[in-house]
């Protein structure tokens, strides 16, 4: 039986810029096809929405994918938008999950049990602050934290805050689903 590979990071600069997104969780390593269109849509308008409060706010930076959020050696993610902290109003040069303040996945029918199970997992006891997942088929944001023994389901709205003193993000969840169904 031929040893199984775990790879790491630096495997990770030998595979061709393809189009394809590689992750690696715990030395697997993960290989996702393009996300659909619906997917993309509901990524992009959270990462605008969620870039312009922190730019009003003055505080965190938003992410959208692809960017790498590694962990260690053998956990690499791509998640569809983060957060990470501002630190004397710099962006920051690179991500790390101890700076990161919410991360935002999108499931999508191949992706659903990996973003609920190993990466969730991943994000919570790695210092992720807060993990949403969208589930756009579903119209809610299960919302993790990391003391969080079961989600949030959120269905009607979600409010969330750069940082404590912060005026909260909010979003009407029924409007911005019901966008993403009608331009399906």
């Amino acid at each position: 039986m031929p040893a199984i590979q775990l790879w790491t990071i630096a495997d990770l600069d030998t595979l061709p810029y393809d189009g394809v997104r590689y992750e690696i969780l715990d030395g697997e390593l993960i290989v996702n096809p393009p996300p659909g269109l619906p997917h993309q849509d509901a990524g992009g308008q959270l990462y605008m929405m969620l870039y312009q409060y922190c730019e009003a706010q003055g505080a965190g930076y938003a992410f959208v994918s692809p960017v790498g959020l590694p962990f260690d050696q053998r956990n690499y993610v791509e998640p569809d938008v983060i957060v990470s902290e501002r630190r004397e109003g710099k962006r920051p040069r690179e991500l790390a999950p101890a700076r990161t303040l919410l991360v935002v996945e999108v499931i999508s029918p191949s992706s659903g049990s990996r973003d609920r199970g190993r990466k969730r997992r991943l994000y919570m006891e790695g210092g992720v602050a807060e993990y949403w997942i969208v589930d756009v088929a579903k119209g809610c944001i299960e919302r993790w934290f990391p003391s969080s023994a079961a989600p949030e389901v959120l269905t009607e709205s979600i409010e969330w805050r750069v940082k404590p003193d912060a005026e909260p993000f909010q979003l009407d969840l029924i409007a911005f689903f019901e966008r993403m169904r009608d331009d399906a």
